[in-house]
């Protein structure tokens, strides 16, 4: 076995992120940043960058997961919040 943090778990092994909860898309890693849009259950995103409890994502390209009418290029998810994980997520096969 070997121990992986998230950050490491989610570059490494995660393929895809969706929603559990209703989530804020945000312009930037933080909660007072402004909501570009609510993530619903047909947004489906690969995620480019972990910075702490945020994750940059944008709508997946490669996967046929993302029904979205709206696809997002960029913007800013929590995927933590007091410490419990409040996205769900897809693993590299």
């Amino acid at each position: 076995m070997k121990y992986q943090d998230w950050i490491e778990f989610f570059k490494e092994e995660v393929s895809n992120v969706s929603k559990i909860d209703d989530i804020d898309i945000k312009e930037r890693p933080n909660d007072s940043s402004k909501k570009m849009v609510l993530m619903d259950s047909h947004h489906c995103f690969e995620i480019l960058e972990v910075k702490g409890d945020w994750l940059n994502i944008r709508s997946h390209t490669v996967l046929e997961c993302d029904s979205s009418v709206n696809p997002i290029t960029s913007g800013w998810i929590r995927w933590r919040k007091n410490n419990c994980l409040v996205i769900a997520y897809g693993q590299v096969c």
